[in-house]
């Protein structure tokens, strides 16, 4: 099957602005913030493009393996 989306670095820098218009007082109690700031960004800037809802289903397979690599310990029931 082909693939028919095109993603760029403004999309990246879409998220990392997203991150970058918080308060540094919202993640004072730990990374689940910011990772549900940064899962949010994620799902704003690729997911609203998605068509499929395989394509809605393999990013989130993708993202829980960010997670589950990057965030050790950290369960999906606190996102």
């Amino acid at each position: 099957e082909k693939f028919h989306y095109q993603f760029n670095l403004k999309d990246i820098s879409n998220i990392f602005q997203g991150l970058l218009l918080t308060s540094p007082s919202m993640f004072r109690e730990g990374q689940i913030k910011f990772l549900r700031v940064w899962l949010h960004e994620c799902y704003r800037v690729f997911s609203d493009r998605l068509v499929k809802p395989s394509d809605h289903t393999e990013l989130q397979a993708i993202l829980d393996k960010l997670i589950s690599k990057h965030f050790i310990g950290t369960s999906k029931e606190e996102l």
